[in-house]
């Protein structure tokens, strides 16, 4: 099989090469598919994920991560009333 051009970009990325992207152990790339946080696929007799699930995912632990945030400020506001009564 030849390999890809170096000035093409893969769409699609292998268990190892997701967990480089995203600076994180295999372990946790195969705990984030069983919880179907992470998509993937099988091809070539392969499970990969594509750059798009990659991106996805990403962005959805930043407005998970957002979210956390805004409900601990409002916690902390609404307790910090309740004190001042």
């Amino acid at each position: 099989m030849e390999k890809p051009s170096p000035h093409i970009e893969k769409v699609a990325y292998t268990i190892d090469e997701s967990a480089v992207c995203l600076g994180v152990s295999r372990n946790v790339i195969y705990n984030e598919m069983n919880e179907e946080r992470l998509l993937s696929f099988w091809a070539g007799g392969r499970r990969l994920i594509s750059r798009k699930a990659l991106n996805d995912y990403v962005y959805e632990r930043e407005q998970e991560e957002l979210e956390t945030r805004k409900c601990v400020d409002t916690e902390f506001l609404c307790s910090d009333v309740k004190k001042k009564d």
